[in-house]
């Protein structure tokens, strides 16, 4: 009984640092492929571009820790609209982080 206890601890500690560790690969494969911000995409917003670089850090630590990230160009901006009011429900994001991680991918949105 001793040595299954101990074997059954093992494993599950095995499992969970193999879940911690495939969802950090997850997180890190995904963050470089989002655009940073440029000085250009704020001219062109008008959007500050250090609230575009909160945004995706909102974006990034928000919303990977449930699924996979989208790139914002991958949907439109009624997309986009659609899926953050029923993220931001699943999620309790409040309406000023929402702005800014709408803000954030609505720049790169398809047209």
């Amino acid at each position: 009984m001793k040595n299954f206890k101990q074997d059954y601890c093992f494993l599950m500690n095995y499992k969970k640092m193999f879940l911690i560790i495939l969802t950090e690969i997850t997180f890190f494969s995904c963050a470089p492929a989002l655009y940073l911000p440029s000085k250009n995409d704020s001219e062109q917003s008008g959007i500050s571009q250090d609230s575009l670089k909160i945004g995706r850090t909102l974006y990034i630590n928000n919303c990977s820790s449930c699924h996979n990230l989208h790139l914002p160009q991958q949907y439109t901006k009624q997309n986009w609209d659609t899926i953050l009011i029923i993220m931001k429900i699943k999620a309790k994001i409040d309406e000023r982080k929402l702005n800014l991680i709408k803000n954030y991918l609505l720049v790169k949105s398809k047209k």
